[in-house]
């Protein structure tokens, strides 16, 4: 049986890519709580967020978010704010996982409808897929007493597995809040993607590599002389 000799020249683009092919991503923890984000703002202070280098979390921010800093002493906090604009979030393209997020309840009696909307991200694409809506309420409580401020936590989104982004739609506003400035978003627990690095054997690799092309290269030369 004789073994047929795989020309190295042909070798050479697999093993430049297999130097240098990226190592799983790993996935590293961020919290958003926005009293450690704006602690250095004066109080009663509005930061429209996609002005801000860089954004928080490192995500990409729509035009209609603002961050809202607060008087301490009236048991407030600060918080994220919707605007006119742009609802969407996402990480610039790259998946990103939003295990859970805090909604406050409002105060004076107001309630607000509004649409969560979830767009999971394709690996098989490296896009978007189809996006999941939530239908959710904000409930008012006019017995609230400042403070403590109370939040419902929703977290069914972190089983959708990584995100292409999220957005808001549809608000629909009751009672006696009438305002989606009102609305109120604070404490997202988000793990995001690392920059991918070189596997630690993709060097060694790529020198083995380079020695078989000087081999073949050396051999040629011989046999032509």
């Amino acid at each position: 049986m004789s073994i047929r000799p795989v020309p190295t020249l042909r070798l050479a683009p697999w093993l430049l890519a297999a130097a240098f092919a990226p190592a799983h991503a790993q996935l590293t923890s961020v919290t958003l709580d926005f009293e450690a984000e704006w602690a250095d703002l004066p109080p009663n202070t509005f930061v429209r967020i996609d002005t801000l280098a860089p954004m928080p979390g490192g995500l990409r921010w729509g035009s209609a978010w603002f961050g809202q800093t607060t008087v301490p002493a009236q048991g407030s906090n600060n918080e994220l704010r919707l605007g006119q604009g742009n609802f969407t979030v996402d990480n610039f393209g790259r998946p990103f996982m939003l295990d859970s997020v805090d909604f406050r309840a409002l105060a004076n009696g107001g309630h607000i409808d509004f649409d969560f909307v979830v767009t999971p991200y394709d690996a098989a694409t490296q896009g978007p897929a189809a996006s999941v809506v939530y239908s959710l309420r904000i409930d008012g409580a006019p017995d609230v007493v400042l403070p403590p401020l109370f939040f419902t936590t929703f977290t069914e989104m972190a089983a959708l597995g990584p995100l292409h982004s999220f957005s808001f739609a549809n608000f629909k506003a009751t009672g006696e809040t009438t305002d989606r400035n009102l609305f109120v978003m604070d404490n997202l627990q988000l793990r995001l993607e690392a920059s991918p690095v070189p596997e630690p054997g993709g060097l060694p690799l790529l020198s083995l590599g380079l020695v078989a092309l000087g081999l073949r290269a050396t051999t040629r030369r011989r046999s032509d002389a």
